[in-house]
């Protein structure tokens, strides 16, 4: 059966592909959200819970566990399931745990432990975004065009490295830390509807052999070891 992605001649530049923008688009706002934290995080836990350099570093800790406790787990996962569908659960999961901070800001009854448990929450769903979104990548594109699909999504990345924390340091300047974590679920939010307007990343297929089988995600009994073992190392690059 023909390989059911795209050809060149048939699409064109890796940019007029309308699945691919929509990756970019999710991949590039999860990276600026990756850089609010970084920032907000502990400017949260000082100025309000009066944190010092242990418990700055214990926060700091927390928000990268994920990967080594749960990097083979997400392998699994998103090897069973559509990657699209498990970038917009991360997506809406992190936006509730980034908007609860600001609710209780305004109430003032932030704790640590809340902190911590957002911290380790958002590491959580930043693993399980990442590594789905980079095994989805080789399912829209030809393998003569991912590298310049990795050199868009690296462009983006790299461009809200820069802009995620100016942007952060002028609304905690300006407004207020809480508003801070409301941008960044903000980002999310467009994210996620990204990916859910895209029906493309739906509907997408892996090629396997002579056939290729829509529901391999589903019910794949055994997910591949290369493929799993790829899928929890990735992340460790991501990782500051």
């Amino acid at each position: 059966m023909k390989d059911p992605r795209p050809s060149e001649a048939e699409v064109g530049p890796v940019w007029r592909q309308g699945a691919f923008r929509s990756v970019w688009l999710a991949t590039s706002l999860n990276s600026f959200s990756n850089e609010v934290g970084l920032l907000a995080f502990p400017t949260i836990a000082i100025t309000m819970l009066h944190f010092g350099p242990v418990e700055i570093g214990l926060l700091r800790s927390l928000e990268n566990v994920a990967v080594p406790v749960l990097g083979l787990l997400a392998g699994v996962w998103v090897d069973r399931f559509f990657p699209s569908r498990v970038m917009m659960l991360a997506d809406v999961s992190r936006c509730l745990v980034l908007l609860s901070l600001p609710a209780v800001v305004i109430f003032g009854t932030l704790i640590a432990a809340q902190l911590y448990f957002a911290a380790v929450a958002v590491g959580i769903c930043v693993l399980f975004f990442q590594t789905a979104s980079a095994s989805l990548l080789p399912l829209l594109l030809k393998r003569s065009a991912l590298v310049e699909g990795n050199s868009y999504l690296m462009l983006g990345s790299s461009t809200a490295r820069i802009v995620g924390p100016w942007v952060t340091g002028i609304i905690i300047s300006g407004i207020g830390v809480a508003y801070a974590f409301a941008a960044s679920a903000v980002s999310l939010l467009v994210s996620f509807a990204a990916v859910l307007s895209t029906s493309a990343l739906f509907t997408v297929s892996r090629p396997t052999g002579n056939r290729t089988d829509k529901d391999q995600y589903a019910f794949s009994p055994k997910p591949r070891t290369e493929y799993v073992l790829f899928s929890a190392i990735l992340p460790c690059g991501h990782s500051r």
